[in-house]
This record gives C-alpha cells, structure tokens and sequence, in this order.
C-alpha cells in the first residue's frame, strides 16, 4: 500500500514539475523581451530626465514630476540590472549543480535536485510577474509626462526632443485592479500634469478666448481634485485613529455587550469605504479624460510669448503673488486696452468692481496697473480714495487731488482713473465726477475703474460690473495648505493635514484670516500645537456666531468692523472679553507699525494692556497693506453681551 501512495505521490510530482517546467521554457522569451521594452522604456524616461535637467525650468509642478521622473528612473535601472544579476547567478549555479550531480541515476542527491529546481522555477515566475508589474508602472509613468514634454518646447534648448513626445500620444495607461493607495498616487500624478499646464499657461499672454475658457474648466478641476485628494487622506487618518481607539477600548472580554455594536459600526465603516473607492474611481476617469482632452490645449499655450516678470523661483510661496485671480486680471486689462470706435473719443468707459470688504477688490486693480501692457497704452494712472472726493467741494478741481500711481509721458495721452468707495455714491455727484474728469487736461481721462462694497455702482458702468467673491472652499483650502506647510509637504503629514483642513474651514475663506492662521501654524509645524489651536479657534468663532448671529469674517460689514474677543489666559494671568477692531494702512504708514504681532500673543508671552494693538499681517504684495488690530480689554464683559440671548457654555475655556 505503502509502495502505490509513494508512486502515485511520485507520478503527480513528476507531473507538477514538466508542468512548472515547461510554463517556465515558455516564458524565457516573453521574459527576454519583456527586459528589452523595460530598458528601451528607462532610456526615454532618461533621454526626458537629461534634457530636462539641461534647461532652467520654473515651472514648479514640471519641476515636481521631473523629481519623480528621476527616482523612477533609478529604481527601474536598479530592478533591471538586479533582475539581470540574479538570471546570471541562477544560470552560473546550474551548469555547477548539474555537473556535480550528473553521476549516477541512482544519486541520492538528485531527489534534493528536482526539489531545489521546482521552488527555484517557482522563484523565477514570481519574478517575471514582478518584471511585468515594473514594466506596466514605467509605461504609465511615460504616458503620464505627454504634456512634461510638451511643455519644454517653450524653454531654450530645445532639439528634437518634441518630435519624441508623438511617441508618448501613442501608449495608453489602463487602471486594472489597483488599491486605494495606488489609486491615489495616480490621482497626485494627473493633478501634477493639470497643475503644470495650468501654471505654463498662467505665464504667457493667452488672447484666445476659447483656451481662457480651457484653462478656467483646467484650474477648477485642480482644485478641486486637490480638495478631494487630501479629504479623502484626512478621512483616512481620522478613520485609523477611531479604530485604534475603539480596539483599545473594545479588547476586554469576548463576552462585551458594545462588541454587538461594533460589528454594526464595521459594517457600516466597510461600506463607507466601498463607495469612497467608487467616488475615487470616478474622480480619477474625470480627470483622466480632461487630461485626455488637454493635447492641443498644451500645444497651443507653447506658441504663445511669456509675460516679462521675475522668476517664478524668487517668490516659491504663493503668499507672494496674487492667487485664484487670474481671469479677473485679464478681464479687466481687456476692457483697457479695448479701443474706442471712430467718433467716440470724448466717451469715458467705466468698469465697475463690486465685492464685500476685504475681498480683494484694490489688489487685483494694483496688479493690473502694474501689468506693461497697461502702462504701455496709458501716460497717467491716477487713484481717487474716499477723502478725496469727500473732500473736495468744487468737483473742477477733482482731478489734482488724485494720487498719481504711474506716469510715462511716452505713451499716448489719455488717463486711467481709479476711484475707490466704501459704500455708495448718489447721481449726482457721480455725474460732477465725470464732468470734471472728462475736462480739458494734457491726458484726459478715457477709462474709469470704479470699486464698492455697494451693488448700487453697478448703474454707472458702460459695460457689465466685475462681481469678486471670496474663493470657493477647493480654492481656498490649496491657497491655505500652501501657506500653513509651506516648505513641508502636506503628502508627508497626513494627521497635520487633517487638522489643518478642520482650520481652514473655521476661517470661512477669509483671505486675512488665511495668511494670519496660515503663518502662525507655519511658525510652529507640530501636531500638538496645531491641535491645540484648532480647539480655540473653533470655541472662539463656535460663540461668536452663537452670541451675534455671524461669522468673525463677516462683522466688516455689520457692526463698523468691531467684535469681540475671548482672550485666552497667558503666564501673567491675563483673560477675559475684549473688543476687537481691524484696519488697514498704507505702504507709506510702514515706520509707525506695532512691534507686537499676533504670534507673539498665540505664545503668551505678550501681557496686554487696557489698549494696544497687534500687527496681524503684513502683505507682500501690492498695494503693500498691513492689518492691525486694536484691543480693549473690558471691565464689565457681560455688559457687552446680547441682554435677551441665551448662553451655552462657560467662558472659562481658553481662547485666542
């Protein structure tokens, strides 16, 4: 009986073994030309790494897929020559074991033989699978950098490299059973390629209309894939947190009566995640179609000539250049440099801007009369603020009370006026304004670019009014992220990321809110520290809305701009309710500044007085303003409370 298993057992080995050994044979030469496509694929990744590397290219997102580019490229060259290296010490290992071994058929070491062949055939298939896997990552890599290539036809030296990226149209990268992570990783390395054109395209001056409207659709959907990769990390990262808490705490008997409703949160939990992945799988086909649809787009923008500014690389931080303004900009600049028919001359165009305070409204007018383009085509620029039409009495002598911005007596002679209301203005004196604007002068003024909080403006424009908002959340949270991080990447701190997200919705898109928040948490890149912060902003702003019906944002609107405060206790024991009031001053105001800064009293080591001020923000980019703060510290704070509003909570929690 013994005898029959052995050869049963026997014959299915033999079987298994030519089996194993002919698949083997047969995949010899797949393999042979599998390492042959997988080197000829790592030479043109190389022939893009050194090109590349030759040229001084600005463009930030470029810059970030030739870093990939380079790594991938080394590990590729590492797995080929290992791949290689083991195949050599394989064959070297079987011309010893068959010579030694081929002695006697009886050997007694001939059965370890056909054993050690077996797994090492087996070793052999799993790394040809390996091999395949390697080499369907690089051909997605390389079909992943069309546009990478594209875009260096518009940096010097360029040879016959574009001729090279026809090649690239012609591989295809399918997504065939890919995890979350890898899933993930696609998605970075599409937003990369979409981040790349979008800032190549930012730099040249675009007349098409149909690609302004391209490129608009291609920023929004950064954005908003941006907005939804790293919402969909913090997700993540919240969801490992509550199962490590929830094991701790569920881990005590087999018998526990929460286990009931644990297995109910777990299915819950699974199939949440079954619809996430769907969510990113749709996310992922939507972006790999706009790319898709991109080509010519990327062709067209390296015919068009760059605008003449400083490189990109002496302002890398985004807080020093005017952000998600870019349509606006070159809308109003079209509306300037638009020419008036034959006969109407004598007619003043006016553009009205309307926007809520602090939106942005007197930055994008500044950047646009900084633009040469505009400079070019007006000899004056003049700037008109409230004070000096209040004022003036006699509107004749309107146009000497003006601020000259830009004066370039090359050019042809007309003027560009630049009025800026808070509020609103009546008919008549708007009509005084363009009587004595309209006047005989050297350049007499032939645009108007009017700003107001006031929709009422509207009425005095010749053409439709300019609407600025502040940015949308996807918008919002890239600016924010950028700010807070700065040289650290977002990718790398997921935790960080997931309470930084939690921030930048507390501040409710404000853009003072956001540079403020932004560089205090730079100051201090700390899990804790950051933590901490989130739980008093949310308290603060939490009981503010509750107490006055409105976001801290929002009080510029209501209320004069005054608001209130609940100090947070610091080592000299000062807390308590204080009134809160933000203003702004000039570039000219910069010697009289606050030498405190609001850093200084996030780290408690300011003691206040009855009054002060702090320097809130500082901008580096024109107009140049800074916000200050005034503080009053009140003796009585629930005098200044609403009398008739119910209040929910202590007041003894800090906050800043």
């Amino acid at each position: 009986m013994d005898t029959f298993f052995s050869a049963v057992l026997g014959d299915l080995l033999s079987r298994s073994v030519s089996f194993l050994i002919n698949r083997y044979h047969q995949q010899q030469k797949d393999a042979e030309e599998n390492q042959q496509r997988l080197h000829r694929v790592l030479l043109r990744i190389e022939a893009t790494v050194e090109e590349a590397d030759r040229r001084c290219i600005t463009n930030q997102a470029m810059l970030l897929q030739l870093r990939m580019l380079r790594d991938v490229m080394y590990r590729g060259y590492y797995f080929l020559d290992s791949f290689r290296y083991r195949n050599v010490q394989a064959h070297a290992q079987d011309e010893v074991g068959d010579h030694s071994l081929g002695l006697s058929h009886f050997c007694p070491l001939k059965r370890f033989c056909i054993s050690t062949r077996t797994w090492k055939i087996l070793s052999q298939v799993l790394e040809k699978k390996e091999l395949q896997e390697m080499l369907d990552h690089l051909q997605g890599i390389v079909s992943d950098m069309q546009e990478f290539v594209v875009l260096m036809s518009s940096y010097p030296l360029l040879g016959d490299l574009l001729s090279r990226s026809i090649s690239f149209m012609v591989d295809s990268y399918y997504q065939k059973h890919q995890g979350v992570e890898e899933n993930l990783q696609c998605l970075h390395r599409l937003l990369l390629r979409i981040q790349a054109i979008v800032e190549e395209a930012d730099s040249r001056h675009i007349t098409n209309q149909a690609m302004l409207l391209q490129l608009r659709m291609l920023s929004n959907m950064m954005y908003r894939g941006y907005y939804f990769l790293d919402n969909f990390r913090c997700r993540i990262v919240q969801a490992h947190a509550q199962d490590e808490v929830r094991d701790h705490s569920l881990a005590l008997s087999s018998f526990n009566p929460l286990k009931q409703f644990c297995f109910s949160t777990t299915t819950r939990k699974m199939v949440s995640e079954v619809s996430e992945r769907k969510e990113l799988h749709k996310m992922l086909g939507h972006l790999e179609s706009i790319v898709s649809d991109m080509q010519e787009f990327v062709v067209f923008v390296s015919s068009y000539p760059r605008m003449s500014r400083q490189p990109y690389c002496s302002y890398l931080l985004l807080e020093n250049c005017m952000f998600g303004r870019q349509e606006e900009q070159e809308r109003v600049i079209n509306f300037l440099l638009a020419r008036h028919p034959p006969g109407g001359e004598e007619v003043i165009d006016v553009l009205p801007i309307i926007g809520p305070g602090r939106v942005g409204k007197s930055t994008l007018v500044e950047h646009v009369c900084h633009d040469e383009r505009v400079r070019k085509y007006f000899s004056t620029i003049v700037f008109y603020g409230l004070g000096s039409i209040e004022n003036n009495g006699d509107m004749a002598f309107l146009p000497d009370t003006g601020a000259v911005k830009y004066r370039n007596p090359v050019s042809g002679k007309q003027s560009l006026a630049i009025i800026e209301l808070v509020d609103e203005m009546d008919d008549e004196t708007w009509k005084k304004i363009l009587h004595s604007l309209r006047g005989d002068h050297i350049a007499p003024v032939s645009k108007i670019i009017i700003m107001s909080r006031s929709n009422k403006i509207e009425l005095f424009g010749t053409t439709k009014a300019l609407q600025l908002d502040f940015l949308p959340k996807e918008v919002f949270w890239y600016f924010f992220k950028t700010i807070a991080f700065g040289s650290t990447s977002p990718v790398e701190e997921p935790k960080l990321a997931s309470i930084c997200m939690d921030i930048a919705a507390s501040v409710n898109r404000s853009f003072i809110g956001l540079n403020v928040h932004g560089s205090i948490l730079r100051s201090n890149i700390c899990a804790q520290f950051w933590y901490s912060y989130l739980k008093r902003l949310k308290y603060y702003t939490d009981k503010h809305v509750r107490l006055f019906g409105e976001h801290p944002r929002d009080t510029n609107k209501n209320n004069g701009g005054l608001t209130y405060v609940w100090m947070h206790k610091n080592k000299h024991g000062c807390s308590g309710l204080a009134t809160y009031k933000l203003y702004q001053a000039s570039s000219i105001s910069q010697n009289n500044l606050p030498t405190i800064r609001s850093i200084d009293m996030v780290s408690r080591n300011v003691k206040p007085r009855a009054k002060y001020e702090v320097l809130e923000w500082q901008s580096s980019i024109p107009p140049y303003y800074s916000y200050i703060a005034q503080y009053e510290i009140l003796a009585q704070p629930k005098l200044m409370l609403p009398p008739k509003r119910k209040r929910s909570g202590a007041l003894s929690e800090e906050l800043v």
